[in-house]
């Protein structure tokens, strides 16, 4: 009977773990506000090539102007437009299966259950490094995160989609960290950061892809706009508040709380506080690589394993987020509430 177990437990797990991919997309967005808003907001977009390509207007066309009648109207080709190219992100985690956990749980039920519970495990690790990297600043194959597409340090020289700032200050976003730095102090005990807030909003919303219409920040960032800014104007989304993300609205924007965006985690901008990034789901892709993948998630297998006698599945993740207007979003970082007198 182990002879049996032992051949297989293969075929048997690779049948349901086949089903993985499936579900994937749906299971690790469910941890990722920001990427569920996107979802739901329609803006996942199937995408190919070794590249993610985009034509991208980075100047004003100066030609053209006021006229009179009869006046010959001349014009001279600009081209205001620049391709931003993107690479890929690729991300796995293998789920393994030794022929001794097949031996020791006698019968296909078993051998299931524990297949699932390691498929589960895989399957959170690879949303916990996904949620991370939504937030950092790529490279390596990684999520180009908000920190590549605005970090407070070098917004205004650094390049995105392998475009300069320097050359094309038409490709940055709204970033401002002194406005906020001091909020809640003795002096600005609650405008301070709805202050900066409402210059952001109007700010990116004057770009021509309407406002903004999600805010992510941290759960203290969170804190400090619902219990001390906003304590007497409380509105919500319910549906998000439903999924545990908040949802307090600001101006029409519905304001969500991560987790993952945290000092401890690393993520946060700036020397100190708390970060928020003010954004328009207009101007973003979360694009996925197709075909014969499921919103960008896969799952492959069974491979032997070469020192061990066992098996091996890997699910893994290629895809990308990219920005075409990073002027309709914006960030503000070092968002403090030291206590008002």
């Amino acid at each position: 009977m182990s002879t049996t177990r032992t051949v297989t437990y293969g075929a048997l797990l690779t049948t349901t773990f086949e089903q993985t991919d499936k579900v994937a997309h749906d299971i690790i967005s469910e941890d990722m506000p920001g990427l569920l808003w996107l979802s739901k907001k329609s803006r996942v977009k199937a995408g190919g090539g070794d590249h993610i390509r985009r034509n991208i207007a980075v100047r004003f066309n100066t030609d053209g102007g006021s006229f009179s009648a009869g006046d010959r109207i001349t014009a001279t080709d600009q081209n205001p437009v620049e391709p931003a190219k993107w690479d890929w992100a690729q991300i796995d985690k293998p789920t393994i299966f030794y022929t001794a956990d097949a031996m020791k749980n006698a019968g296909s039920e078993k051998i299931l259950d524990l297949g699932k519970a390691k498929m589960e495990q895989s399957l959170n690790s690879l949303k916990e490094d996904m949620a991370l990297q939504f937030y950092q600043s790529g490279g390596n194959n990684k999520l180009t995160g908000l920190k590549a597409f605005a970090d407070v340090n070098n917004y205004t020289t650094d390049s995105y989609g392998e475009l300069s700032r320097s050359t094309y200050s038409d490709w940055r976003p709204y970033c401002t960290g002194s406005a906020v730095g001091a909020a809640y102090t003795t002096t600005v005990p609650t405008e301070q950061l709805l202050n900066a807030m409402e210059l952001a909003y109007m700010t990116t919303a004057s770009v021509g892809k309407g406002a903004i219409d999600f805010i992510l920040t941290s759960l203290q960032g969170y804190s400090y706009l619902e219990q001390r800014t906003m304590a007497t104007l409380r509105r919500y989304d319910t549906e998000w508040g439903d999924m545990g993300f908040g949802g307090l609205k600001y101006k029409g924007a519905t304001v969500l709380a991560d987790p993952h965006l945290s000092t401890t985690a690393g993520t946060n901008q700036g020397a100190s506080g708390e970060t928020m990034y003010l954004l328009n789901s207009k101007s973003w892709e979360w694009v996925t690589l197709t075909p014969d993948m499921n919103n960008g998630f896969k799952t492959r297998g069974p491979v032997d394993l070469e020192e061990q006698l066992g098996k091996r599945w890997d699910t893994f993740f290629i895809g990308q987020m990219v920005n075409t207007c990073p002027r309709a979003n914006a960030v503000l970082y070092g968002i403090t509430a030291t206590a008002a007198s």
